[in-house]
């Protein structure tokens, strides 16, 4: 299903945190918590596994600064997070920089600050350490094992790969039609099925690549897709049949 970023606030000024929190509603991001203190940040991180962390460095009243509570999260636990501070000073910045953060800002914080840095975390988490030959165009489709974070106006919308129905090219852009709705990211087609690598979404023309999951047959010029009862046809071409058609293993011929 498609669901908005999930974000947790780490921070001891709850006015700030109540402002942050209403600068990502308003970019379509949604809070599943705030809190100052390490006890009820571990609390929350392992119960609401959220996809984002914005965290304060230093957290009044509480027994662990945001540095040694980052520090604590395995590797395996690991998520995008986001340092916010006051402070710029060398000795914040070089133990800041020990935990591996995807984006730092120091406070004051405005709207677009806190936009671009949550863009620049999660192509930060998750593309950097991606091969060379698997790009991601302008930011605008971030891939994970399970999900796809899509770009949408200000924001990112998280979709999960087994929704994704087709992907249909259109130029320098991509459509990317769901079970729920169609997005449009600026990237070609090739370079949009390179980055997500997904197995289950197979070419089957110039334009279009569709999830094997969602076809229920298949002739000379035509595969059928079926979502919720509808049908849709989309073209095949017979360079691609060749190619990629043993790979429709639930296709029922005509």
């Amino acid at each position: 299903m498609e669901t908005p970023v999930r974000i947790l606030i780490l921070e001891d000024d709850l006015i700030l945190a109540s402002n942050m929190e209403e600068v990502l509603v308003a970019l379509g991001y949604q809070v599943v918590g705030i809190t100052s203190d390490a006890v009820s940040f571990t609390e929350i991180f392992y119960k609401e596994s959220p996809d984002l962390i914005i965290v304060d460095i230093e957290l009044e009243g509480s027994h662990k600064n945001g540095i040694e509570l980052m520090s604590e999260i395995s590797t395996e636990n690991r998520k995008p997070f986001i340092y916010v501070s006051a402070y710029d000073k060398e000795v914040y910045l070089k133990h800041a920089k020990l935990t591996r953060p995807d984006a730092f800002l120091v406070k004051p914080v405005n709207e677009k600050q806190l936009s671009i840095a949550i863009d620049f975390a999660l192509y930060n988490h998750y593309e950097k350490n991606k091969i060379e030959n698997q790009p991601s165009e302008s930011g605008t489709l971030i891939s994970t094992p399970a999900t796809y974070f899509i770009k949408e106006k200000d924001g990112y919308i998280k979709v999960d790969i087994k929704d994704i129905v087709y992907l249909k090219a259109d130029g320098s852009y991509t459509h990317i039609k769901t079970l729920y709705k169609s997005y449009s990211i600026s990237a070609n087609l090739q370079n949009v099925l390179a980055q997500m690598g997904a197995t289950i979404l197979i070419r089957c023309h110039r334009s279009y690549a569709v999830n094997n999951d969602y076809v229920s047959g298949i002739n000379e010029n035509f595969i059928q897709i079926v979502t919720g009862g509808n049908y849709e046809t989309i073209p095949v071409s017979s360079s691609y049949k060749k190619k990629d058609f043993n790979s429709f293993n639930k296709i029922k011929s005509d």
